[in-house]
């Protein structure tokens, strides 16, 4: 990374507030100054391929910690304190390989840097989708068994809660509500979107048809409209969150492979164009920054100013949300996945 980079992200970086709904929340303890960078905020970063947790200082692009895991954790989340990780366990690299996959949640004490806990959950098993409502219970997907699991206390309960059957074919993904009552689910194989209801269990699931292979999901702000990207379809839908009736559609860039709801804007991740693209909430395209490999996950900074791109395989670009530009790179190790930041303050 080029020091005019690093100088670059950090003149960016913004007082903390709270996420946008559909990024988060955000993370008001700090970790351990060991394992961060004091001058400056820590992104996690998923590393599937080398099965770990990176530490990395965002003012230099230094890796200042690791926390190795079972094979191939993918989607993870951050309680709002700051303090704990939650790893889904998917345990193949693709959602196209076969085998069996992993069935636990690691638990990662973000202050010590290390796993201290993990939630069984077999025989749920190959889980992905990864949520959790500002009640601080966790949702976990398993694709596998198409049931979604919630976690009511992660950090000490060594089972799931409770279950509902989302009755679809390689569920992957979901969007929730922050009171946790509704959660979006997009199949894969079935081509469906889902409407769950994970306290209810004898509530009839809802399910739309929305395209072939939908996988990006979210929900706006006011969470009245569900968003959902269309990989094979090469199409973005937008439906009534209440009845998944269509609102409007359309066309993006090609396999588009994750979906956000930022402010006024959505953002999508394209893989066979390599880029990153901007809509107006009508849908219509208004930017387009491209980029010199594919886009996996986007995370925020809490303002929303800095978008933190993953791109496989193993950089990490940061973008300045309202310039549509890249001012800063760094590497990381195999398989980069998903991130999140975490303030120093």
């Amino acid at each position: 990374m080029q020091r005019r980079d690093v100088l670059s992200a950090a003149a960016l970086t913004s007082a903390w507030a709270l996420w946008a709904p559909a990024i988060g929340r955000a993370q008001n303890a700090a970790p351990s100054p060991a394992l961060v960078d004091p001058k400056g905020d820590t992104l996690l970063v998923i590393e599937k391929n080398a099965h770990a947790l990176g530490y990395y200082s965002l003012q230099s692009g230094a890796r200042t910690h690791s926390v190795e895991l079972a094979p191939y954790p993918h989607e993870f989340v951050v309680d709002a304190q700051g303090r704990y990780a939650f790893v889904g366990i998917y345990g193949v690299e693709f959602a196209t390989q076969i085998g069996q996959g992993g069935s636990h949640i690691a638990v990662i004490d973000l202050h010590q840097g290390k796993q201290v806990h993990q939630v069984e959950c077999a025989p749920y098993n190959r889980l992905h989708g990864m949520g959790m409502d500002r009640q601080g219970r966790l949702y976990a997907l398993s694709e596998e068994k198409s049931v979604l699991l919630v976690v009511d206390n992660p950090g000490k309960d060594a089972r799931p809660t409770s279950a509902v059957a989302t009755g679809d074919v390689k569920p992957h993904m979901f969007a929730l509500t922050r009171d946790g009552e509704r959660a979006y689910v997009t199949a894969l194989l079935s081509n469906t979107l889902s409407l769950v209801r994970p306290h209810d269990p004898v509530a009839p699931v809802l399910r739309a048809s929305t395209g072939r292979m939908p996988e990006g999901v979210c929900l706006s702000p006011d969470e009245r409209t569900v968003l959902v990207s269309n990989r094979r379809s090469t199409s973005l839908v937008a439906m009534d969150s209440g009845t998944l009736k269509v609102l409007r559609t359309a066309t993006t860039r090609g396999d588009a492979l994750r979906a956000y709801w930022l402010g006024d804007e959505i953002i999508t991740s394209n893989l066979q164009d390599q880029s990153v693209t901007f809509f107006s909430p009508d849908l219509k395209e208004t930017a387009r920054v491209a980029l010199d490999g594919r886009p996996i996950g986007i995370s925020f900074n809490p303002s929303g100013t800095l978008a933190f791109v993953s791109v496989g395989p193993d950089k990490l670009v940061v973008m300045d949300v309202k310039a549509r530009r890249i001012v800063s790179r760094f590497e990381t190790r195999p398989g980069v996945d998903l991130s999140w930041l975490l303030s120093a303050a």
